[in-house]
């Protein structure tokens, strides 16, 4: 991979291995990185200075040094001093793009996923970056790429106004509007203050008026004091946050001046560190150190090991200023396009360093990446087309893994009322009573608690997968590897990882795989069959719209976990649409609630809209926020000058087609589907499913969940 880095002052690019994974990381590919102009070109600087330069600049290294020397001696000091001085250094810290690897345990990304990233070292300008988990988080749906990468000095510029505690109203200073301070106003001006923004440069002042600043003044201007004071009501400002970067020691001074009695400054950037007594001491002002992201940074227990801290204890670590920061993107309460900004390819890293030297200097500078292909690759999505050949008359020996209560209430009982079809002889759970009590109620013969120990029972011909989504890959794998026919409670897979492996055991096996089957069972409802009738006649694409009302769940439910409710509940429809439009998905697009309170979440109430080749447009409505005395679920179908509506499966309603009203009992075709799948292993029928219909209806999933 290709990584830049600096070394004695000259910036340079490098080909170097990979970086390899660790517990509690995340692998990235890189889109995007934010170079951060301040803290980089002084990195260059810095590099490039002699020892009697640095020396001069900081005379209190002469003793450190000193002491050094007397531990290890004068030449084993200069050695090592040499070697720091040789030591080529990686430049950035602020990134995005897609997980492509996982470490142990980490529980909350998944291979696919758009995340951003900080942290010096770690999130460096490279094609690839791994990083700890505490300085990952995901990418809001419908952020762009690019603007996201801007995460770490989104975070820091936060982490500023969280020092300075303010309220709605306040009166507030910002000192230095590059892409730090400039941010900073406007976060300022989203949470309701009045800000001042002052610096030497005029065009970055004209920036802060744009980007809304209440007033903006110049450093140099010798009224800067008395202005300031009389705009905040004639007391001074509540609070001044310096974003400069400089050595000079008078910012420091001004905003200790322009202060109320008892107010605070908060340094963010870097500034001269003089101090007249005078300005703070009469005022008994608070002078305080904002550090970077934000509680957690420099901790080794909280970046490095992962260990959070307390939400109740601490709500604003880094990594969630980071995602409050990205949501503020996301909502526009910060405008990045309102600033000037250039990117450059990767390669380019001499052109984009020497810009940056320059008077021309674009305030937000970006590192492009090679983009991936897209992850959605799909072919003509049939109904029903691949055959295998049948086993016979025989009812079919069957097992099933779980015992939870969807096994316990649905599929057991389906499959003990086709005798003809199933005999259920083997029962496998990990906790052996649960399966005997079970086993006993249904009259099934043996029990397991290991799936490998059915793997080797050549007398079991089909096998049921019930448990725990994040399970459901594994097992049906070993299954389907050992010559078992699978039905798997749905879903499929939680990430793209898990479903490339059963896409690559299909495409290897070809004909001779066994039959696999996933519990997407809407589209064998007796209504959905009869909407499919009227649909496969039409002329033109179709509008199709589905809510689901699916009721509040806290966030610590299980239905919250392994791959969540959109890839747990959602795939149904996403599966439906598919049935219904019989057309190679174009795109998908995801919209979710933010802002929310109470423990209400965009991860369960999300708008997803899925286009077809064909010009259909289907789009699903999943939400928690309803109330439970509303029909979970409705379908509303529009084409040719005809409408379709489908309310909870219990009454079907057409307009310009062949029926008027149909009242059901709720059949959502769990029944048929199980006996569809029946039939083709024993008679040789078309797959209830085809192979390439339940890939894509679960890599749909997959990125529909992110």
């Amino acid at each position: 991979m290709k990584q830049i880095l600096v070394k004695k002052g000259q910036v340079f690019q490098k080909e170097l291995p990979e970086p390899t994974i660790k517990d509690r990381t995340v692998k990235i590919q890189v889109y995007y990185s934010c170079i951060s102009a301040g803290t980089e070109l002084s990195s260059v600087s810095s590099t490039g200075k002699s020892i009697l330069k640095r020396v001069a600049e900081k005379p209190e290294v002469i003793g450190r040094a000193l002491e050094k020397i007397s531990k290890m001696g004068l030449k084993s000091y200069w050695d090592s001093v040499q070697t720091e001085l040789n030591q080529a250094l990686p430049l950035g810290y602020s990134l995005s793009g897609k997980v492509i690897e996982i470490g142990k345990d980490v529980k909350n990304f998944q291979v696919g996923d758009l995340v951003a990233a900080a942290g010096g070292i770690v999130s460096a300008h490279a094609e690839i970056a791994v990083v700890p988990v505490n300085l990952v988080v995901h990418i809001p749906t419908g952020l762009s790429m690019r603007d996201a990468s801007t995460v770490a000095i989104g975070s820091i510029a936060l982490q500023g106004i969280r020092r300075a505690d303010l309220s709605f109203g306040s009166n507030v200073a910002v000192l230095g509007t590059g892409l730090l301070g400039l941010t900073t106003v406007q976060l300022l001006k989203a949470s309701g203050m009045n800000v001042l923004a002052v610096d030497i440069d005029k065009k970055r002042l004209e920036f802060a008026k744009a980007c809304g600043a209440d007033i903006i003044k110049n450093a140099a201007d010798p009224n800067l004091i008395t202005d300031a004071i009389a705009w905040a009501d004639g007391h001074g400002v509540d609070a001044t946050i310096i974003t400069a970067s400089t050595n000079a020691n008078e910012p420091l001074a001004q905003a200790f001046q322009i202060c109320r009695k008892k107010g605070k400054v908060i340094l963010v950037g870097v500034t001269g560190m003089t101090i007249d007594r005078k300005d703070i001491y009469e005022k008994e002002l608070d002078f305080l150190i904002s550090t970077s992201y934000g509680p957690g940074r420099y901790d080794d227990s909280y970046e490095k090991e992962g260990v959070d801290y307390p939400y109740s204890y601490v709500r604003w670590t880094e990594n969630r200023n980071m995602q409050a920061y990205l949501k503020a993107l996301k909502n526009s309460s910060v405008n990045l396009r309102l600033l000037p900004h250039k990117e450059y390819p990767l390669f380019d890293s001499d052109a984009a360093f020497e810009t940056l030297k320059g008077p021309d200097a674009p305030l937000i500078s970006y590192f492009k990446y090679q983009e991936p292909e897209p992850d959605i690759k799909l072919s003509k999505v049939g109904i029903t087309t691949d055959k295998r050949p049948g086993l016979g008359n025989q009812p079919l020996k069957t097992a099933i893994i779980g015992t939870g209560s969807f096994a316990t209430n649905m599929t057991i009982p389906i499959l003990r009322g086709m005798p003809r079809e199933f005999d259920v002889q083997v029962l496998v759970n990990q906790t052996p009573f649960k399966a005997q009590n079970l086993a006993e109620k249904f009259k099934i013969k043996k029990i397991e608690a290991s799936v490998d120990d059915l793997l080797h029972n050549h007398d079991v011909d089909v096998v049921f997968i019930t448990t725990r989504h994040s399970t459901h890959t594994e097992i049906a794998l070993k299954c389907l590897e050992a010559g078992k026919h699978v039905f798997v409670e749905k879903p499929l897979s939680i990430n793209e990882k898990e479903l490339q492996k059963i896409e690559q055991f299909y495409l290897s096996k070809k004909d001779s795989a066994p039959v696999l089957t996933v519990g997407f069972n809407r589209r064998f409802s007796p209504f959905i069959q009869q909407i499919r009738e009227q649909t496969s006649q039409r002329i033109n694409p179709l509008i199709c719209t589905y809510r689901m009302n699916a009721g509040f769940q806290p966030l610590d439910h299980w239905t919250q976990k392994d791959g969540g409710r959109i890839i747990g509940e959602a795939c149904h429809i996403i599966d439906l649409f598919s049935f219904l439009v019989d057309d190679i998905p174009k795109t998908i697009s995801i919209n979710s609630i933010s802002g929310s309170k109470n423990g209400v979440h965009g991860s369960d109430n999300r708008v997803i809209t899925v286009t077809y080749e064909d010009g259909s447009v289907c789009s699903l409505v999943y939400t928690g926020l309803g109330n439970k005395k509303l029909s979970k679920e409705r379908l509303e179908l529009f084409y040719d000058q005809k409408s379709i509506i489908l309310d909870d499966y219990k009454e079907l309603k057409g307009y310009g087609v062949n029926f008027k009203t149909i009242k059901g009992s709720g059949d959502k075709g769990h029944e048929a589907i199980i006996k569809a799948f029946a039939g083709t292993i024993k008679y040789g029928k078309d797959l209830p499913i085809c192979i390439q219909s339940l890939i894509h209806t679960t890599r749909l999933t997959i990125l529909a969940s992110r």
